[in-house]
């Protein structure tokens, strides 16, 4: 998600607000967010304390000094992974999904496997673990699991980005109930903003207060669901690479989380097979159509535009709006365009389908896709040699 601010976030904000039913008053807006009880998947809180000991297996420990701090939430994860993999069965669900059910709000936590026999020490895992680590962006939160197999033990650690800490938050909640979002930024950042998804529509920012900091800054903001259903909160934080999403977490107004599974995003039906680039385009012109605005013209000059920023990604083997490459606008106006708005959707999946459903999953992408301000697309995606789909979906108004 990328977008110049100045245009887009009006044209995202516009309308009245559907996430604000009452302003709070001056009491509940200074009441300190409650405590979250441990081992409590009730609240989201970054980092949540960590109860597992580690010095009894020395790769345990090993393994949690290369990865980065201790998170207790990622470390139920971890060991769920371990132990069923150690006996041979599939894991139940995505490492986000376990991660977000036990009240972790990391953007995008990954996980490691490794079996090994009495031969492999420690030294030599946390080798194999350092390697991995190279595409997961510091400051780090992680959580280390171990079970035993027949040949030895399965270690899980489950690794995320960790740019901020937040204060917990309830993740069940009545309609109109306020709830404060109170979030520190670990790394530095020159804005921030709370963009709010509810169960259906386009997502809207919320009044947001950032105080920046030279090691980043303080975030706080308000919001209350306006109706029952699945709402997603998403910290978007303005860094050196652009826009980014720093934190996210779901609350469950008047339903219970059985109720809102996941559901596949409007488009995947008709991506089909073939060109990558071809069927995120029929993705993304069906959730639109969903969504009753125009379809977006395809742009070759947006379109080469973004073929050459995925060709750098797959290259590096890092997402980013900034990939050395400057970021959308700066690109698009090196290219002779002179653009009004400008958005851009990155990502990286095991397949297009995966990526549409994160990229709709996610408000502030979600806001790039049903923006009405946009015109124009361009498309692009590549493979790396391990399999992996890298996506670009550049937007523009008026590409000129």
């Amino acid at each position: 998600m990328w977008r110049r601010t100045a245009l887009l976030l009006g044209a995202v904000a516009c309308g009245p607000s559907r996430i604000a039913p009452a302003e709070p008053t001056a009491a509940e807006l200074f009441t300190p967010p409650p405590r979250a009880p441990e081992g409590s998947g009730l609240f989201a809180e970054a980092p949540r304390k960590s109860a597992r000991e580690t010095s009894g297996d020395p790769a345990l420990g090993a393994l949690l000094d290369a990865c980065g701090g201790p998170d207790g939430a990622l470390e139920d994860v971890a060991a769920s992974w371990a132990a069923a993999r150690a006996v041979g069965g599939a894991t139940p669900t995505s490492v986000k999904a376990a991660s977000r059910a036990r009240g972790a709000p990391y953007v995008a936590p990954q996980v490691w496997i490794a079996s090994a026999g009495p031969e492999v020490g420690a030294d030599a895992l946390r080798a194999r673990l350092t390697e991995w680590l190279g595409h997961v962006r510091s400051p780090r939160r992680c959580g280390v699991g171990a079970a035993r197999s027949g040949k030895g033990h399965v270690y899980a650690v489950v690794a995320a980005e960790a740019a901020a800490t937040l204060t917990p938050v309830a993740t069940r909640a009545r309609v109109g109930e306020w709830l404060t979002v109170d979030a520190q930024l670990l790394v530095g950042a020159t804005d921030a903003k709370l963009v709010v998804l509810g169960p259906s529509g386009r997502p809207r920012p919320v009044p947001t207060t950032f105080s920046r900091a030279d090691a980043g800054g303080h975030v706080r903001a308000r919001f209350a669901p306006d109706r029952a259903g699945a709402f997603v909160a998403q910290l978007v934080a303005d860094l050196d690479d652009g826009p980014r999403p720093v934190l996210e977490f779901d609350v469950y107004a008047d339903v219970s989380p059985a109720q809102a599974r996941e559901r596949p995003a409007p488009g995947e039906a008709v991506a089909g097979g073939g060109d990558d680039a071809e069927a995120l385009s029929r993705m993304l012109g069906a959730a639109r159509a969903g969504e009753s605005l125009p379809p977006l013209t395809r742009s070759t000059v947006l379109d080469a535009l973004c073929a050459a920023h995925v060709a750098r990604m797959t290259r590096t083997g890092r997402v980013a709006h900034d990939a050395g490459d400057g970021d959308p606008a700066l690109r698009a106006e090196t290219a002779g365009l002179r653009p009004h708005a400008v958005g851009e959707n990155v990502a990286r999946a095991r397949s297009v389908a995966t990526a549409h459903r994160a990229l709709w999953a996610s408000p502030s992408h979600r806001a790039n896709i049903l923006s009405p301000a946009f015109t124009h697309v361009g498309i692009a995606a590549a493979r790396s040699e391990g399999g992996d789909v890298f996506v670009c979906e550049l937007f523009a108004d008026d590409p000129g």
